[in-house]
Parts: structure tokens; C-alpha cells; sequence
């Protein structure tokens, strides 16, 4: 007997996958005041392409200098191997293998601490390396739903990477920590050294993130990146130079060194630095 026939089901049309994000993305470096004719000793670059976006920030340690070394070569030489490992594999190889590509590749004294995020071709997968006090935050929605953490040897003696030949007791990409973290649209990437993180609170780089994407327009832009990496930094500097402000490398400084009671208790001062910032709009 044939089955009882009833209402059919609307036909409902299979609903597409979302289509993968973009990010756009720009940069910014402020040198430390002492080194404007040198252009600083950090690094960074950004690649913001229909099919491939990266970011990264390279902070060369300027311990280098009193050996008449300078430090800059090494982190500027990092990011350019970095770009090119990312170029080179259309942004498919991890991000731990391209620190490992950069490290062996660069053969100059120096050292870095180094950030690295690299949004996954054709997904919302942004997948993120850091070795040392350069790092990462992402902002959505008015607070911080991603961030790397300072990995130190001890109280500012960040891990850092250099050409193994040069120095044997370099720390490595197996060092780094490696994550993934899915993305959603209006997310904002902030990959920075650590003159940013010392002289601004992530309440404020919240506040100022927030400020620049709302009520504009709804795609983003390259520029609208950059000028947002211009304004964090530029209030990072700002902030670097003031001896009253209560800053991050204030009471990290005063919480892991001696000192009097006061200055334990009352923080302050900013950290004058090279700053350099690289900032992703996501959609």
C-alpha cells in the first residue's frame, strides 16, 4: 500500500557559507626620541590583499648598540624574511614556521621579540605567533576578546630571537606561543611592541579603537587602518613622555624592583620607547 501522501515541505534553498573576511590594515612607528635620525630600531609590515592579510611587528633590542651594533638591521631584516616566507606560500604555511623560516635566514647581530598574525586564506581563522613583549589584542565590541601574553626570562629580559651561529643561546620559534582565534566582521587587530602595551592600558586602546570604527563608514579602508595605528602610537609617545601618568611599565616596574613605599604604592611615569604599531579592520 502506498503511503499516505501529505502536505509537502517548502523547498528551501541551501544557505551559502559567509563569505571568508578581509582585513585591511596599515602601520605606524614612533622612534624613541633619542633615535628619530636613525628611524628607531623596530619593525613592522602589514600585507592587506583580496586573498592574503598579515600583520607584524619586530622590536629590536637596543642592548645591541654598546657593541656598536645596530639593532635595527636585525629587526627590519626579520620582517622582510617574514613577509616574503608569507608572500612566497600565499599565507598557507604556520605561523611558528615562519619565524623559523626568519631566523634562519637572516644571518645579522641583533635580536628581536617579535608578533606575527596572519588571517588564513579564504576563512576567519587569524593565526597568531609571539615571542617575547611584542603582542596582539583584538577589540570587538568594546573589549578585549583576544590577547597575547609577555613571555620573559626575567623582570625586562624578554625572550628574543637571533642568528643561531651568532648567538648559540638564542631562544627559537619552538619558543613562541602559537593560537588561533576566529575573527567576526568590525573586529580590530592591534599588533604592537612593547612601547605601546608599556605606556597605554587596554582600556584606553579599547576606548580609542572603538572611537575610530564607530558610526563610520561600513567597509573599511587601508588609510582609516593606518591612521588608527598613527593615533596609538602617537598617544603611546605622548603618554611615554609624561613622569606623572600612571602607566602599565609604572606599576610593573614597581611591583618587580626595590624601592620606597611610595613609589610602590604611587606608581608613575611613562617609558620613553620606539613604538611601533600595525593595526587590521576586519570584514
Amino acid at each position: 500500500q502506498a503511503p499516505a501522501s501529505g502536505p509537502r515541505a517548502p523547498l528551501r534553498r541551501a544557505s551559502s557559507p559567509a563569505p571568508p573576511l578581509k582585513m585591511f590594515s596599515g602601520s605606524c612607528i614612533v622612534p624613541h626620541e633619542a633615535k628619530v635620525e636613525r628611524g628607531g630600531e623596530d619593525a613592522v609590515f602589514t600585507l592587506s590583499k583580496p586573498d592574503l592579510s598579515a600583520l607584524g611587528v619586530a622590536d629590536g633590542v637596543g642592548g645591541w648598540a654598546e657593541d656598536g651594533i645596530d639593532a635595527a638591521a636585525y629587526s627590519r631584516g626579520f620582517m622582510r624574511a617574514c613577509q616574503e616566507a608569507i608572500e612566497s606560500t600565499d599565507g598557507s604555511e604556520g605561523v611558528r614556521e615562519v619565524l623559523e623560516y626568519a631566523q634562519a635566514a637572516v644571518e645579522e647581530p641583533g635580536s628581536c621579540t617579535v608578533c606575527l598574525a596572519i588571517l588564513k586564506p579564504k576563512s576567519n581563522l587569524l593565526e597568531v605567533a609571539s615571542l617575547g613583549d611584542s603582542g596582539l589584542r583584538v577589540v570587538r565590541g568594546g573589549s578585549v576578546v583576544f590577547a597575547t601574553s609577555i613571555q620573559q626570562h626575567q623582570f625586562n629580559m624578554p625572550y628574543q630571537l637571533a642568528c643561531p651561529s651568532m648567538l648559540p643561546d638564542t631562544d627559537s620559534a619552538a619558543d613562541a606561543q602559537v593560537s588561533q582565534f576566529a575573527l567576526q566582521q568590525g573586529d580590530v587587530v592591534i599588533v604592537a611592541s612593547d612601547g605601546l602595551f608599556d605606556n597605554v592600558w587596554d582600556e584606553q586602546l579599547v576606548a580609542m579603537a572603538t572611537r575610530h570604527v564607530s558610526g563610520g563608514p561600513r567597509t573599511f579602508s587601508v588609510p582609516q587602518a593606518a591612521q588608527l595605528a598613527q593615533l596609538l602610537a602617537n598617544q603611546a609617545h605622548q603618554n611615554a613622555k609624561d613622569p606623572n601618568i600612571r602607566s602599565p611599565w609604572a606599576v610593573e616596574s614597581a611591583q618587580a624592583l626595590p624601592g620606597n613605599w611610595f613609589s610602590r604604592m604611587f606608581p608613575r611615569g611613562g617609558k620613553m620607547d620606539d613604538i611601533a604599531v600595525a593595526v587590521g579592520l576586519v570584514q
